[in-house]
Order: structure tokens, then sequence, then C-alpha cells
């Protein structure tokens, strides 16, 4: 399964905060969890990568969200959705807002 990144975020209006959560979320996402030295459970596994799309897609969500609490905590993730094309590449829309 291919991916590419798309994250949207809504409900934030001021474009540093939005550049600030954008970039954090982004590291988040494309750092493998155990690779950062001092910040071992930082970063997201890289189990479903060799899973079938609809399980990876979930799987993904799932940690997503357990990642997103425990180091960018002022957000949250409102839905992360798969747009598969005909090349079978995934686009990953990721909402994001803030917690209330």
């Amino acid at each position: 399964m291919e991916l590419s990144n798309k994250i949207e975020i809504v409900g934030i209006d001021d474009k540093n905060e939005l550049n600030r959560v954008d970039s954090q979320l982004r590291s988040l996402i494309l750092s493998i969890e155990r690779t950062i030295p001092g910040s071992r459970g930082f970063g997201m596994s890289d189990l479903f990568i060799d899973m079938s799309s609809p399980d990876a897609v979930n799987a993904f969500a799932l940690e997503l969200e357990e990642k997103v609490d425990q180091f960018i905590p002022e957000i949250s993730i409102a839905g992360v959705y798969a747009e598969p094309d005909l090349n079978g590449t995934n686009t990953m829309r990721i909402y994001v807002e803030w917690r209330v």
C-alpha cells in the first residue's frame, strides 16, 4: 500500500498555529517509532505498511489518535480517511481539531 500525505486542519484560523500543528503532525507521522534516541515512543509503527488497505487505514487511525493524545495533546483527530486512486495509491486525509 502506497500512501501520500494530505492533512486538513479544521477549527484553526491563526496561520502560525496552523503551520505549527501541521509541522508537529507531519513529524509524528513521518517518524518511525523506536528510531529517535531519548524519545523511543515518538513516531508511528511501521506494522500497518504490510497490511491490506482497510486494515492498514484502521490501524493507522487508531495509532495516530493514541500518539496525538500523547505527543500533541492540544489537538484531537476528528477523522482519518483513505481515498484510493486507480493506481492503488491511498491518499490519507486527516482532519484535526483543537481539543476543548
